[in-house]
């Protein structure tokens, strides 16, 4: 079910095609991947229990511009 699959991806692109395809994004933050990579389990729990939502995704989407510079 797509509300149990989340993309991991490092670039906008990566994240517009989770979105076009109605899948939850995780981001790999360049300069910090190793942290980014770290805290992917935590999130993957979220999603398989369903408590994944909205506010977390919204929340990481703004890390994600953030670390773009912008």
């Amino acid at each position: 079910e797509k509300e149990n699959v989340i993309m991991v991806g490092d670039a906008k692109g990566d994240m517009e095609a989770a979105y076009a395809n109605g899948v939850h994004f995780y981001p790999i933050l360049v300069g910090k991947e190793k942290e980014s990579w770290e805290s992917l389990n935590s999130v993957l729990k979220r999603v398989m229990t369903k408590s994944f939502d909205d506010d977390m995704q919204k929340m990481l989407e703004k890390k994600f511009y953030e670390n773009l510079g912008g």
